[in-house]
C-alpha cells in the first residue's frame, strides 16, 4: 500500500495541478503549458501528460472534434479561447467517464450535455497541408493495420 509521501515521489501520478479531474487544477496554467508547444500540433500537445495528465487517445480526438478544431493544427495557430475551450473539454469528458453510471462505454460530451462546439479552424490558417492519409498509412503501418488505412487513402 502507498503513502501520501510514496506516491509523491512516484512520477506515474501526476502533480495534481496538471491532472484534468483534480479539484486544484488551473485551467490558465494549462493553457500555457499547451501554449509552450507552439510547434506542434495540438492533438500531440493533448496527449503529453505533463501538460494535461489524464487525456488520452479517444479523448483528444473528442476533444478537438467537439470544439472543431483541427487535430493538425499547430497549437500556435490556436486562440487563447480555443486552447482554454479544448481543456474546459478534457475536463468535462474525462470528468463524465468516471461517473458511476458511466458503464463501459466511452461519454460524449453531446451525452455529457457539454458546451457547444466552436467554429472549426480553416485548414490554410493551421498551416495544415493535407497530409491525413499518410498520417493514417504511418500509424497503420507501424501498428499493421495497412489494410485500414486504404479507406483514408
Amino acid at each position: 500500500m502507498h503513502t501520501a509521501q510514496s506516491l509523491a515521489r512516484d512520477r506515474r501520478i501526476p502533480n495534481p495541478e496538471i491532472d484534468v479531474l483534480s479539484p486544484v487544477f488551473n485551467a490558465a496554467a494549462a493553457a500555457r503549458r499547451v501554449q509552450a508547444h507552439a510547434s506542434e500540433e495540438i492533438a500531440d500537445v493533448l496527449l503529453h501528460q505533463e501538460v494535461l495528465a489524464g487525456v488520452g487517445n479517444v479523448f483528444k480526438s473528442e476533444i478537438c472534434f467537439v470544439t472543431g478544431i483541427n487535430p493538425f493544427c499547430k497549437v500556435a495557430a490556436l486562440s487563447e479561447e480555443q486552447v482554454l475551450g479544448a481543456i474546459a473539454a478534457a475536463q468535462k469528458l474525462v470528468a463524465a467517464n468516471v461517473l458511476e453510471n458511466s458503464g463501459d462505454t466511452i461519454v460524449t460530451m453531446e451525452a455529457a450535455n457539454a458546451a457547444p462546439r466552436t467554429s472549426p479552424i480553416p485548414a490554410p490558417a493551421c498551416g495544415f497541408t493535407g497530409e491525413t492519409a499518410s498520417h493514417a498509412a504511418a500509424a497503420a503501418s507501424r501498428s499493421g493495420a495497412a489494410s485500414r488505412a486504404q479507406m483514408y487513402a
